[in-house]
């Protein structure tokens, strides 16, 4: 017997890769519970499909930030800009940017960090001398060294 999950996967998939919908929405559109959605994706080994979907999904959001950003904000009564109408733009555009900045690495603001040492091994905090730990907290890094564990690994060659 063939679910609406399967009956409609490829629609769903399709409204949010070509429209923008969230996987919500996009499952509203065809009748079909978004967690027996979900539950299909990864049952039946179609994560993969459903993350270019999700990908491109995000470039329909970022084309439609643009395109928010650009409309016309009314003019108010003294011939400025209507502070409502500029309000409004602001909030769609700021839940634009949340919203892809959740769904996807490639627009958010956040910086990724990476925590590994200088070999690219991973930093082990208690592997660290206290004045180093200290030094990490404040963000500072002795005279002349770049990487915090520097010294520490010229005590271990001695």
């Amino acid at each position: 017997m063939i679910t609406k999950s399967e009956l409609h996967f490829e629609g769903i998939l399709e409204a949010m890769a070509e429209e923008g919908l969230s996987v919500r929405k996009a499952c509203l559109k065809f009748g079909v519970k978004t967690s027996t959605f979900l539950k299909y994706v990864q049952e039946s080994g179609k994560s993969e499909q459903y993350a270019r979907a999700r990908e491109a999904s995000c470039d329909v959001l970022a084309d439609k930030l643009l395109d928010v950003a650009e409309e016309t904000v009314l003019p108010g009564q003294n011939g400025g800009l209507d502070a409502a109408s500029v309000s409004y733009a602001k909030l769609k555009v700021d839940t634009i940017k949340w919203q892809l900045g959740k769904q996807s690495r490639r627009y958010t603001d956040k910086s990724i960090i990476d925590h590994n040492s200088s070999d690219g091994s991973a930093l082990q905090l208690s592997a660290l001398k206290p004045e180093q730990l200290e030094a990490l907290g404040k963000g500072l890094l002795p005279k002349g060294q770049k990487y915090i564990t520097d010294d520490f690994e010229k005590d271990d060659e001695s």
